[in-house]
This record gives C-alpha cells, sequence and structure tokens, in this order.
C-alpha cells in the first residue's frame, strides 16, 4: 500500500442556493460530482448529483469534513454513506481505495 486512501468519486461543496439552482438541486451541502471508473464507489452504485448527508454516521456539511473522516480510515476499511437521491435516503457502504496518483 501506497498511495493515500480515496473514496473514488469527487465531491463538491455547493454553498450558494443560486449555483444549487443552476444545477438543479435542492439543498446547500455536499454532492457527488463525478465517479471514478472501475472505482468501489460506481460498483455500489453511487451516482453524479448524489447528495451526501453523513458518513459513518456523522453529519457531513463540508467536503473538509467528509476529508477529515476519510483521513482516519485506512485502505480496504468500509464507509458508510447516507446519501439522498430522488427525496429519498439511501446507504451506501463504499470500500477505501488507494489513491495510485
Amino acid at each position: 500500500v501506497k498511495g493515500r486512501p480515496t473514496l473514488g468519486f469527487k465531491p463538491v461543496e455547493i454553498t450558494s442556493m443560486r449555483v444549487a439552482q443552476y444545477y438543479g438541486l435542492s439543498r446547500l451541502g455536499v454532492y457527488v460530482s463525478s465517479v471514478e471508473k472501475g472505482s468501489f464507489a460506481e460498483q455500489c452504485g453511487l451516482q453524479y448529483k448524489d447528495y451526501i448527508s453523513a458518513a459513518d454516521g456523522e453529519t457531513v456539511a463540508t467536503v473538509e469534513r467528509l476529508e477529515e473522516i476519510l483521513n482516519n480510515k485506512k485502505i480496504g476499511d468500509t464507509l458508510v454513506l447516507e446519501i439522498i437521491r430522488n427525496n429519498t435516503v439511501l446507504d451506501v457502504v463504499l470500500v477505501i481505495g488507494e489513491q495510485t496518483n
């Protein structure tokens, strides 16, 4: 294991309702902006525009908080994300991957 832990997706923090509305989003907070091909995030079904409300039971309001939670994980650990997609709350279990680049 050489790389840093990665979730396999890129989070984005929406802090303005104007920006949220531009992208067709209904709330402020952390969203999935892209999912890496072949990643655990893709395998577990994480999708573009999923809203991330919690990670391992802790509220996630900023990308910084999500990264703090990730930094306490090791490659191969799991992370439970509570996401909201189309007004439905879902729990997604991710296996922490290795960032190699």
